[in-house]
């Protein structure tokens, strides 16, 4: 199956075996009607596809966009569908949309303040705060758990509503997390600058790849792992990389090979397994 790849400050990809590059459609904001920034993706069961957009929480249902107004004015940054809900957050601010009869999206805040990690039972409606010494940097879902890092202070597991310290190696204390996942008997962490690491119990060893050079000048701003174990990473300057699951480089796809940029700010893998892409001012699929 040949692979087709979209942009509209996002970029798309359905990856075939072969090693040629796949097709690229792009979305300029003119096309989809928002913001030229896009700064997150999520998809619910009906296949639409929800963006972190500049100007509000952009959606699209395959064949036409819709914009929901920032509900504060200001940028949209993070955005996830949990049972028919999409919740998004933005500068002090985060709630959720839900479906109203005409097939809108109606905004509810949860939040009108926001400096720490905040758990939300949708049962109940109740909060659990997690504060940390230090600003807290990210926080990474895995299969079963959530992950934070708090910048100097480590890698922190949240677990029956408090932040358990998993590991405070020097390596994980100054080194930024992009992403955490699941890997063979422990976590394999992807950093900014340096590369993967894999912690196993209390050990924190590297994680080679033939990237590894390439990575160390890039500046990885967003990565994903994809559904046949192989891995994503979007630079800053150096385009996108998909690795193996055993650290082989698939394809080093850049702004000479047919993407708009360099810069690829988020990664979504959708349903029927592309690989939705935001740059600066392009979105794009393959």
């Amino acid at each position: 199956m040949k692979t087709k790849l979209n942009y509209l400050f996002f970029l798309l990809f359905s990856f075939a075996f072969s090693q040629e590059l796949p097709p690229i459609v792009k979305y300029s904001p003119s096309i989809y009607g928002a913001g030229n920034q896009n700064w997150m993706i999520s998809q619910d069961k009906n296949h639409f596809v929800f963006f972190a957009n500049n100007e509000g929480l952009l959606e699209f249902n395959a064949s036409s966009w819709v914009l929901y107004p920032s509900p504060n004015e200001t940028i949209i940054r993070s955005v996830k569908v949990i049972d028919g809900r999409v919740y998004t957050g933005c500068y002090m601010e985060f709630g959720f949309w839900t479906r109203q009869k005409d097939g809108k999206l109606k905004y509810n805040s949860l939040s009108k303040s926001l400096n720490r990690i905040y758990i939300y039972d949708t049962k109940t409606g109740g909060f659990q705060i997690i504060e940390a010494k230090n600003n807290i940097s990210k926080s990474y879902r895995t299969k079963n758990s959530i992950y934070f890092q708090s910048i100097n202070e480590g890698l922190f597991e949240i677990e029956s509503g408090k932040g358990k310290l998993v590991s405070d190696n020097p390596i994980l204390k100054t080194n930024r997390i992009v992403n955490v996942f699941d890997f063979e008997d422990g976590l394999l962490i992807q950093t900014q600058l340096n590369g993967f690491f894999k912690l196993v119990g209390s050990n924190v060893s590297k994680f080679s790849t033939e990237a590894d050079a390439q990575i160390s000048s890039s500046n990885v701003y967003s990565s994903q792992m994809l559904s046949d174990g192989s891995f994503a990473l979007g630079t800053v300057s150096n385009g996108i990389y998909i690795l193996t699951k055993e650290g082989k480089i698939k394809y080093h796809i850049t702004q000479s090979k047919g993407l708009s940029n360099n810069t690829a700010l988020s990664l979504f893998e959708d349903f029927d397994k592309n690989l939705w892409m935001f740059f600066s001012k392009i979105i794009s699929f393959c």
